[in-house]
């Protein structure tokens, strides 16, 4: 009984449970909450620039029987980063969902290259009313659903953009990333395999042990002092505990901005 006395008198122990609840609280409103959100994100890359061409003059780009000076490739990932299921009714507006081009390039090709969900029948088409744009049809997308449209097309990067408002969705147009020209081999070393392994290894076991030594830090504070000065005493264990809070943070940090913007499932095939 005395235990469990001194344990519910704890200080400490009290502002620990105060901290978890309200964090608790918040990943719950954070879950139960209705959001409508669709983002995009536009990779691009320069496949033959008259300027910057490794091929000799004497060779000309023929496309579809037409002469052609640019050839560049752009993907977009469109997909649901809500929580909520995004219906077609959401696309009847007066700015429907579309990828816009400028009027001096030249669409070349246009295709869904993937999509997570076959059932959301993802669909590219052109409607006289609205020139230069390929429109994005769906039935439904639900979160993390969507699909990788690659369009080939003359010009740069600023010359396509996504456009469109939804109804009742917040959309979020849209981070771009250059990839390289030279294409990425599919294969890699059995090392680099293996390296790969040990990192995320150590990436997982990491955190998970900063996170322990944070726990038992205020379970066992004394364990973590090492002179009898009073003074001292209530302040060391909350040196490690700021150290091990600010070393997850990185690790949160680092993981955030080397995701993939957008679902894995919907990674360049």
């Amino acid at each position: 009984m005395d235990t469990v006395n001194n344990i519910l008198s704890n200080s400490a122990l009290g502002t620990v449970i105060g901290i978890i609840g309200i964090l608790i609280a918040i990943f719950i409103y954070v879950l139960t909450r209705k959001v409508y959100k669709i983002s995009s994100c536009h990779e691009f890359s320069n496949l033959i620039n008259k300027n910057h061409s490794s091929l000799p003059q004497q060779i000309s780009v023929m496309y579809d029987g037409s002469l052609v000076e640019s050839v560049s490739s752009s993907e977009f990932v469109i997909w649901n980063s809500g929580n909520s299921v995004i219906t077609k009714s959401a696309l009847a507006t007066k700015e429907p969902l579309r990828i816009e081009f400028s009027r001096k390039i030249q669409l070349l090709r246009y295709q869904v290259v993937a999509s997570n969900n076959p059932i959301n029948n993802i669909e590219l088409k052109t409607d006289s009313e609205y020139p230069n744009c390929i429109l994005i049809d769906f039935d439904f997308i639900e979160k993390n659903e969507g699909a990788r449209i690659e369009i080939l097309h003359t010009g740069d990067k600023n010359d396509v953009r996504e456009k469109g408002k939804l109804i009742g969705v917040k959309s979020i147009f849209s981070k771009q990333k250059k990839l390289s020209r030279k294409k990425k081999k599919s294969q890699t070393t059995f090392s680099k395999k293996a390296l790969d392994v040990i990192l995320l290894l150590l990436s997982l076991l990491f955190p998970i042990m900063i996170s322990l030594m944070i726990i038992y830090s205020f379970a066992s504070p004394e364990a973590f002092i090492s002179t009898p000065r009073p003074v001292r005493d209530s302040s060391s264990p909350w040196v490690m505990r700021i150290m091990g809070f600010s070393v997850i943070c990185v690790f949160i940090f680092q993981y955030i901005i080397h995701r993939p913007p957008y679902p894995s499932s919907l990674k360049k095939p």
